[in-house]
C-alpha cells in the first residue's frame, strides 16, 4: 500500500511512501480506504491476507509518516473472498469513516465489511467495528443488517453525517430468499455511535439480477466503487444497477437525514424461478408473488414493460394484493430469433412503482428437440462441472462449490447424478474445516461397476503444503469414504500443483501428479512429473513411477490429459519446458505398456522460438 499526499490542490504530489508490510508470495495487502479525523490525523484501512482480515494505518503528521498498522477486524471468511449465488464475485475490502461532528460521538472511527456467519446456509452479513481512542483498540464486530432470511448482504459502504449520525448502505438479497440471487440496495442509520441501528430501509424501486460483466479477468462483479457519503444535504448514495437486464447502469439516491430512516408501506415483487429457457413455437410460466412490507394493503396492477417480436406475456390474475400469486405466461412464436431477453415485471399501486427483474432464454426448435436442463441451484455458486458417465447411462456431475472471487479455490466439492433430465441424488463430497484450506484440480471417474472415485488437489495457506486426496462412493454417489491423503507430503518445499484422474472400467485407479521442488516459477523451479496405480479400491498403491525422463530436470508442466489404451495402461499428453531456465513449452506425449514405467517421451511439437 503507497500512500501520496499534495498541498497545492493535486498540482504537485509528494513521493509515495509504504504503508505496512507489502504483498509478497505468501500475502496479499489491497483494497486500501482513507479517512482524515478532527485533528488532521489520516487513517489508511485495507485488507490483509496474512490475517485474515482489516488494518488500520494512522498518520499524525498530515500524511508523513505512519505507525504499524493495527488489526481491526480478522474473520476466517475474509480469507479470499466469495462468489456469491448467482456467480456475484465480492473481495473483503473495507468501508472506513470517521465522526468528526461535534458531538459525544467526535473522533470515533467506524469500519465496515462483510463476513460469512456462522450459519452455514447464511453466504454474507454486513458487520461494523470501531475505534474510540483512535484507532488503538477495536470492538468487535457488530451485524448490522436485520433481516432473519439466510440471504446475502455484502459490499457495504458508510458515512457520518455532519450531526454524527452513522449510516451505512449495502446489496441485500432478502426480497428473493428462495432464489438469493436479486439485488437491492438497503440502508440504515445510527444515532448513538452505533450501539443500536434503525430498522433497515430498502433503498431501491426494483429488484435485478446481475448482469455479466464484459471482461475475462472477474466475469460477474459489481460494487467495488459503491458510494456512500454526506453532507448538507444529508447521506448521498450511489451503486451499480442493473435492473435493466441489458447494462449496468449507475443510479444514486439523496435522504436527509431526517428521512433516512424512515419506513414507508411498500411492496415486492418477487417470482419463483428468475429465468425460464424456452424452445421457440412453445410456452412456459413463472409465479410471481407479491409481499407487503409496513402495512401496504393496495391492489397492485402487474405488466410487463418490455416488448420483444414474437413473444407475448399475459399475467393471471393481472392485479394482486399481498400474499397473492399471479401466473405469468410466456408465448414464443416459431422463427423467435435464438438468445436471451431481459423480462422487466412492473407493479404498480398509485404513484408507487416497483419492478423484478427476469431473463428469458430462446432456443432455435430447428436445432434442439428440449430446452437445456439447469443441473445446478441459483442459490448456490457451484462452478467448474466435471463429468462421468456410466455403463447404465448415468450421468455423474462433480462441482467446485463455496468458491473465491475468481471461482477456484473451493470450500467445498459437491456431487450429483442424472438420468434423462432427472436429477437422482446429490452430496456434498468434502467440505474444508480448516478456514485456511481450499479445493482445487479436482477430477471424477467412474468404473464398470458404478463406484465412483473423485481426487483433487488440498491446499494449507499456513503450512503452505499441497496434497492429492481421493474418496471414493460405492452406492451410486449417496455417500463417499473420508478423505485419503495418496501422496503424503509434509514439506512445504515440496508442493504439487496439477493432478490428473482415469478409471478403468475394472475399477483401477489412475493417478498423475506433477511435484514442484521447491515451489516457484517456470524460470526458477523443477518438477517431476508422477503416476501410481490405485487397486483393491485404493486400499492398495503401486510405487510411483516418473512420467517423463530426460537429461535435464524439467523445467514446468503447465497441463495435462491422461487416458487408458484398451489394457488400461496410462498414456499422457502435456505440456512442459525441458529445463528450468527455459520458457519454450512443447507438447510431449508419454506411454507406459505396463503401468510400471513409461517409454521415453516424445516431443509433438518440437517448438524452436521462445514464444510458445
Amino acid at each position: 500500500i503507497l500512500f501520496v499526499r499534495s498541498l497545492d490542490g493535486g498540482q504537485s504530489w509528494s513521493t509515495a511512501k509504504r504503508i505496512g508490510s507489502p504483498s509478497d508470495g505468501s500475502s496479499v495487502v489491497e483494497g486500501s480506504m482513507i479517512a482524515v479525523g478532527p485533528g488532521g490525523e489520516v487513517y489508511v484501512a485495507y485488507y490483509d491476507s496474512k490475517l485474515p482480515g482489516i488494518v488500520v494505518a494512522k498518520s499524525t503528521d498530515g500524511g508523513q509518516s505512519f505507525g504499524e498498522p493495527v488489526r481491526a477486524l480478522a474473520h476466517s471468511s475474509m480469507r479470499f473472498g466469495k462468489t456469491l449465488g448467482g456467480g456475484f464475485e465480492t473481495l473483503p475490502f473495507p468501508s472506513i469513516a470517521i465522526d468528526n461532528s461535534p458531538g459525544p460521538n467526535r473522533g470515533t472511527l467506524y469500519i465496515a465489511a462483510d463476513i460469512k456467519p456462522s450459519d452455514s446456509a447464511d453466504m454474507s452479513d454486513v458487520v461494523l467495528v470501531k475505534s474510540t481512542d483512535g484507532g488503538s483498540k477495536w470492538s468487535a464486530p457488530i451485524r448490522v443488517n436485520d433481516d432473519q432470511t439466510g440471504t446475502d448482504q455484502f459490499q457495504p459502504s458508510l458515512a457520518v453525517a455532519p450531526d454524527g449520525t452513522l449510516g451505512l448502505m449495502w446489496y441485500d438479497r432478502r426480497n428473493d430468499p428462495q432464489n438469493n440471487v436479486l439485488l437491492d440496495v438497503y440502508m440504515t442509520t445510527s444515532s448513538d455511535g452505533g450501539k443500536s441501528f434503525t430498522l433497515d430501509r430498502r433503498v431501491t424501486s426494483a429488484s435485478w439480477m446481475l448482469v455479466p460483466t464484459p471482461l475475462g479477468l472477474r466475469t460477474h462483479y459489481h460494487g467495488d466503487y459503491n458510494q456512500m457519503s454526506s453532507g448538507e444535504l444529508g447521506f448521498m448514495l450511489n451503486w451499480g444497477d442493473d435492473r435493466s437486464g441489458r447494462d449496468s447502469d449507475i443510479y444514486a439516491a439523496v435522504l436527509p437525514v431526517s428521512e433516512a430512516s424512515k419506513q414507508a408501506p411498500d411492496f415486492v415483487l418477487s417470482a419463483e424461478k428468475l429465468a425460464v429457457n424456452e424452445l421457440s413455437g412453445t410456452s412456459a410460466s413463472l409465479t410471481m408473488s407479491l409481499a407487503g412490507r409496513n402495512g401496504f394493503s393496495d391492489s397492485v396492477s402487474l405488466e410487463s414493460e418490455t416488448a420483444y417480436p414474437g413473444i407475448s406475456y399475459q399475467f393471471s390474475p393481472a392485479s394482486l394484493t399481498a400474499g397473492q400469486q399471479s401466473i405469468l405466461s410466456i408465448a414464443v412464436t416459431t422463427g423467435t430469433p435464438a438468445g436471451t431477453y431481459p423480462l422487466l415485471v412492473v407493479g404498480k399501486a398509485g404513484d408507487l412503482k416497483r419492478s423484478v427483474s427476469l431473463r428469458l432464454t430462446v432456443y432455435d426448435s430447428s436445432e434442439l428437440s428440449r430446452v437445456p436442463l439447469a443441473i445446478g441451484s441459483a442459490r448456490e455458486a457451484l462452478l467448474e462441472p466435471k463429468a462421468a458417465s456410466d455403463t447404465t447411462g448415468n450421468l455423474h456431475v462433480l462441482f467446485g462449490g463455496e468458491p473465491g472471487p475468481f471461482g477456484p479455490p473451493y470450500g467445498s466439492l459437491q456431487y450429483a447424478r442424472f438420468r434423462s433430465n432427472e436429477q437422482l441424488s446429490a452430496y456434498t463430497v468434502f467440505r474444508v474445516s480448516d478456514p485456511a484450506d481450499s479445493l482445487s484440480n479436482y477430477s471424477i471417474g467412474v468404473d464398470d461397476a458404478g463406484n465412483i472415485t473423485i481426487t483433487w488437489l488440498q491446499t494449507n495457506f499456513n503450512t503452505g503444503i499441497t496434497n492429492v486426496f481421493l474418496s471414493r462412493s460405492t452406492d451410486q454417489g449417496k455417500t463417499f469414504s473420508p478423505p485419503a491423503n495418496i501422496t503424503g507430503l509434509t514439506d512445504k518445499k515440496m508442493t504439487i500443483y496439477l493432478t490428473t484422474l482415469a478409471v478403468h472400467g475394472s475399477g483401477a485407479i489412475n493417478v498423475g501428479y506433477v511435484q514442484d521442488t521447491p515451489p516457484g516459477s517456470p524460470t526458477s523451479s523443477t518438477v517431476d512429473f508422477w503416476f501410481v496405480r490405485l487397486t483393491d479400491g485404493g486400499a492398495k498403491f503401486s510405487t510411483k513411477v516418473k512420467v517423463f525422463e530426460t537429461d535435464k530436470k524439467v523445467g514446468f508442466v503447465y497441463s495435462a490429459a491422461m487416458a487408458l489404451d484398451p489394457t488400461g495402461n496410462p498414456v499422457f499428453v502435456y505440456d512442459a519446458s525441458v529445463d528450468s531456465t527455459s520458457l519454450i513449452f512443447d507438447i510431449f506425449l508419454s506411454v507406459s505398456k505396463d503401468g510400471v514405467s513409461f517409454q521415453a517421451a516424445v516431443n509433438l511439437s518440437k517448438t524452436s522460438g521462445s514464444n510458445s
